[in-house]
């Protein structure tokens, strides 16, 4: 935990406005505990995790389980929100955000990579259902570090329309930053600010944030 803590000092001493936590190789209950201990040391920080493979519901079961998840979290990104989007998993998700009280942002994941291609055609009316279900769409590229290509991103965005927030979650670097900011309102990046040991680099981060701020 202490370098998780460490690693989100440095993403704060450097600018960003939030963070994400993901449990790479790591139980869902370690996670719990990096995010307590990252709450503790950041009160005022966006505060967001990825229990991969969980859904939204089950997220916020296994948050409920230690934490008030009001408190813990503002924001929770799920690869495929599609997964949830029975009539009984929309009255899931309900449900739980009901019994917790959880306010919070829900990063839901469409035509996201490693899961089932999405074709073209399918993309407007996939982002304008997931404008309807989860609150910021989220997409990414083919791979970890490979860009998303923009008329993938074009689409969505005319699906989920202009007033609602999209979000990107791979393929973003300071190179291609530039072209990407004025399609989505919010990048979730690892790869584009990594060091060669995986941490992140405080050069690379201030560059991709400095092109971001002349972007924007």
């Amino acid at each position: 935990m202490a370098t998780t803590v460490s690693q989100v000092d440095v993403a704060v001493t450097c600018g960003v406005e939030g963070v994400f936590l993901i449990n790479h190789g790591a139980d869902y209950k370690k996670l719990v505990r990096c995010l307590a201990a990252v709450r503790d040391a950041h009160p005022s920080i966006v505060l967001g995790a990825n229990f991969i493979r969980l859904g939204l519901a089950e997220s916020l079961s296994t948050l409920a389980e230690d934490h008030d998840a009001t408190a813990l979290v503002d924001a929770l990104w799920t690869d495929d929100a599609r997964k949830e989007w029975s009539p009984d998993g929309l009255d899931t998700i309900a449900l739980m955000r009901e019994k917790t009280g959880w306010r919070g942002a829900h990063f839901g994941g469409i035509a996201f990579k490693y899961q089932a291609p999405v074709s073209d055609a399918e993309l407007e009316p996939l982002a304008a259902l997931a404008a309807d279900r989860t609150d910021v769409p989220t997409t990414s590229g083919p791979g970890t570090g490979k860009s998303a290509d923009p008329s993938k991103l074009a689409a969505i965005r005319r699906g989920a329309g202009m007033t609602t927030p999209l979000g990107i979650a791979s393929g973003v670097t300071t190179e291609n930053i530039h072209s990407i900011l004025p399609v989505v309102d919010f990048v979730l990046v690892a790869t584009g600010i990594a060091a060669p040991d995986g941490r992140i680099s405080p050069t690379r981060l201030r560059e991709m944030l400095a092109v971001a701020s002349d972007a924007g």
